[in-house]
C-alpha cells in the first residue's frame, strides 16, 4: 500500500539520513550548530533560550534544511515556551510543532490502520520507528517528527503479508 508515496505495510514510510561525517572512532562529529539545538531543545529552558539565540545568530530558519536541526524545533518550541520568554520565534515554532503533530496523528493512524489490517489477516506484525517512539517515549506526536516508521513482520507471517 501507498500513501503519500511512500510503501507503507512492510516497509518504510520515510527515512531521514544525517549529512554529518563520521570520525576515525566511528562516531559521528555533531556540528556546533546541532549541538546549540540540542540545548535549546533539551536543557533547562532558561538555558535553551541562550542556545536558541546562539544559534540563530548563524542558522537562517528560511533557508536551514538540515534533518538534525529541523527535527529539534519542535522540542526546541516545547522548551522556549515552557522558558516564559517572550522569543520572538515562539510564533513560528509553534507552528512547526503544529505541523508535526498532524503529520505525526497521520501517520500514527495509518500505521494503526495498516497494523490492523495484518491483524486481521493474521499476520503478525510490530512497528518499529518513529510512531513507536512517539507514542511510547514523547508527551505529544507533535513532539518529534514521524518519518522513520516501519511494519517488521514475524517470518512466519512474510507469506500472507
Amino acid at each position: 500500500m501507498t500513501v503519500g508515496g511512500h510503501t507503507t505495510a512492510v516497509g518504510t514510510v520515510g527515512a531521514v539520513s544525517s549529512p554529518h561525517t563520521m570520525t576515525t572512532a566511528g562516531v559521528a562529529a555533531v556540528p556546533h550548530e546541532v549541538r546549540l539545538a540540542l540545548h535549546a531543545a533539551l536543557d533547562d529552558p532558561a538555558d535553551a533560550v541562550v542556545s536558541w539565540d546562539q544559534l540563530r545568530t548563524t542558522v537562517d530558519l528560511d533557508t536551514c534544511w538540515d534533518p538534525d536541526i529541523m527535527g529539534l524545533l519542535p522540542l526546541v518550541w516545547r522548551n522556549l515556551a515552557a522558558s516564559g520568554h517572550p522569543h520572538p520565534d515562539l510564533a513560528r515554532l509553534k507552528g512547526v510543532h503544529h505541523n508535526t503533530w498532524y503529520r505525526g496523528r497521520h501517520a500514527i493512524d495509518t500505521v494503526a490502520g495498516l497494523h490492523q489490517r495484518l491483524a486481521d489477516a493474521g499476520v503478525q506484525a510490530r512497528a518499529v520507528g518513529g510512531v513507536a517512539l512517539v507514542q511510547r517515549c514523547y508527551d505529544s506526536p507533535g513532539d518529534r517528527h514521524v518519518d522513520d516508521t516501519a511494519l517488521i513482520v514475524h517470518p512466519r507471517s512474510r507469506g500472507p503479508a
